[in-house]
């Protein structure tokens, strides 16, 4: 009696796993890939680093960075005739009597159409926050420094 009983235990328990095996066929039938063309090499619109001249300006305009913020934002307005891909900037860091603190370069997308302004932010330099701009507010921690910011443009890249 207990070998049938056994028998018949262990080949439910075969049934069970060879049934849980079998995968389960999820692959729709009747599809068809998307072919699209790659787009030609004159429809694809790539940026152009261009010098500013007198007459083609754009400004920058509404720094801020709080203390514990990990970027910088500021407004830039294209007056240009262009479409303003990036700009290339200067960025002078100073303390409350003028002396520098940092100096550094930075690439900054923007994508600014002819004759809007846009805001655009970009990585701190204050990894420490132990900084903040001097317009902007003043925090309660103690023993944090204000600063005064200058930028100067330097390149524009602008779509062609």
């Amino acid at each position: 009696m207990k070998t049938p009983l056994r028998l018949a235990s262990i080949l439910l328990t075969l049934a069970i796993s060879v049934s849980s095996a079998i995968a389960d066929n999820t692959i729709a039938r009747g599809l068809r890939p998307i072919v699209r063309e790659n787009p030609s090499p004159d429809a694809v619109q790539r940026p152009d680093t261009i010098e500013l001249s007198a007459t083609e300006t754009v400004s920058l305009s509404g720094y801020d960075k709080p203390l514990q913020a990990t970027r910088e934002t500021f407004c830039a307005t294209n007056n240009t005739s262009r479409h303003i891909a990036a700009l290339i900037l200067e960025i002078t860091y100073t303390d409350l009597a003028g002396r520098q603190i940092h100096r550094r370069r930075a690439t900054v997308p923007a994508d600014i159409p002819p004759g809007e302004t846009r805001l655009v932010s970009f990585r701190s330099w204050d990894v420490n926050h132990t900084f903040f701009y001097r317009l902007g507010p003043r925090p309660r921690k103690s023993g944090v420094t204000p600063y005064d910011v200058s930028a100067r443009i330097l390149k524009v890249a602008v779509y062609n």
